[in-house]
């Protein structure tokens, strides 16, 4: 519990940082590219620190892998509070990149290896537990920025930097107290030491998961990330504010993954793969393209509804109860998704600064959910978890 409560809160600077990013570009002066690469930084730390995950943790244990990282991103979280300079807060940001994806892959591959039998539950209950300080940090974030908002910049770095502190002392906190604590049995401590067969991750259903989860991946970081800045650029009134509307959405993922988490394990699988993303990036397409400013504030977290589905479905179409290979595979779809949504971040900016317009800047982002779904139907996802089980053997 008190891994899921940390973890929450380290999402605060994921979950803040673009409602920020207006302001922010004045602050730093930097250019809508520029700014990709600022929400980039957290990707760039993950590539960094994923391919050491798993020494790190056969050497170390799941456990202790999850404390270190916890307090060295509470660390990192006091930089991003001291530094005003861009180059030193995007180092920051890498450093928390790198410690936020230890601590996300070694604590879900923890609990997932406690419980093998409920993957696609776990995992759902893991990720609402992340989503839900996400609902309350917005809607802070928003409040911080009208505060700040009619002062200079000493009054807006006091609002944009002081929380970073406070968020870091809880983690460092935390994170030695889940030292003190007792360890996991054994199972869920040397699971993850075992044997990985290399020619089982180069298969081809595993080389699919990767590749559709980090697709799913980088296009939700990537509509998330830029869509305050679409909405402030695009309506001079906004009747709900970027904060509130990130609020929503987060709200209702944890809504739309609790309920994933309570339904019969397999449930729906086949429909949550091959609809619920072209449905979800088909709204939010059209609403970029039509929508009003009411419009995308709605719309945007009921896409999100559609397209929350899919990921945990996914990554619970991992064959196999090994820890080892689960955690190896959420490696890979983390290295990937960390490199695609770095991309794609960037190419939004640099489309956005030659164009003028975020909303082809964001096109393509949309479409990856429409995509993902295609892909799943024709290589016919799903289909394993809708199967009946096979009948008992008689006995002779």
């Amino acid at each position: 519990m008190l891994v899921l409560v940390l973890m929450g809160l380290s999402m605060y600077l994921a979950t803040v940082l673009p409602v920020f990013s207006p302001r922010l570009q004045e602050y730093f002066n930097i250019t809508n590219r520029q700014l990709g690469t600022l929400f980039g930084c957290l990707s760039v730390g993950s590539l960094v620190a994923l391919p050491f995950v798993r020494p790190a943790v056969a050497w170390l244990g799941t456990q202790r892998v999850v404390q270190i990282a916890l307090t060295a991103m509470g660390v990192g979280f006091v930089l991003c509070s001291l530094t005003r300079r861009l180059v030193f807060f995007e180092a920051s940001l890498v450093i928390l990149g790198m410690f936020g994806a230890m601590a996300g892959i070694a604590g879900m591959s923890l609990l997932v290896g406690l419980y093998p039998a409920w993957k696609r539950r776990i995992l759902a209950i893991t990720l609402v537990s992340y989503s839900l300080p996400s609902i309350i940090f917005p809607v802070l974030a928003q409040h911080l920025l009208s505060v700040a908002s009619q002062g200079q910049d000493a009054a807006f770095a006091v609002v944009f930097h002081l929380p970073f502190a406070i968020v870091g002392l809880i983690l460092i906190g935390g994170g030695l107290l889940l030292g003190g604590l007792h360890r996991a049995d054994a199972t869920s401590e040397t699971g993850a030491h075992g044997p990985v067969q290399l020619r089982n991750l180069l298969s081809r259903s595993t080389l699919l998961i990767v590749f559709l989860a980090a697709l799913h991946g980088s296009s939700d970081n990537t509509l998330s990330g830029w869509m305050p800045k679409y909405m402030t650029a695009s309506f001079e009134h906004l009747p709900l504010r970027p904060g509130v509307v990130l609020a929503l959405f987060s709200l209702v993922y944890v809504i739309a993954r609790g309920l994933l988490a309570a339904l019969p394990e397999g449930a729906g699988q086949r429909a949550f793969l091959t609809l619920a993303g072209p449905l979800g990036g088909l709204l939010i397409l059209g609403t970029i393209w039509r929508g009003n400013a009411i419009q995308v504030g709605l719309l945007y977290p009921l896409a999100g509804f559609m397209w929350c589905l899919e990921y945990p479905s996914l990554l619970s179409e991992i064959e196999s109860k090994s820890e080892a290979h689960f955690s190896t595979v959420l490696i890979g779809v983390s290295i990937v998704g960390s490199l695609l949504t770095f991309v794609q971040l960037n190419i939004v900016g640099w489309v956005a600064d030659r164009t003028g317009s975020l909303r082809w800047a964001m096109t393509p982002a949309a479409l990856g959910f429409v995509a993902f779904g295609l892909v799943a139907a024709v290589s016919r996802l799903g289909k394993r978890a809708v199967e009946p089980p096979e009948p008992p053997l008689r006995p002779n």
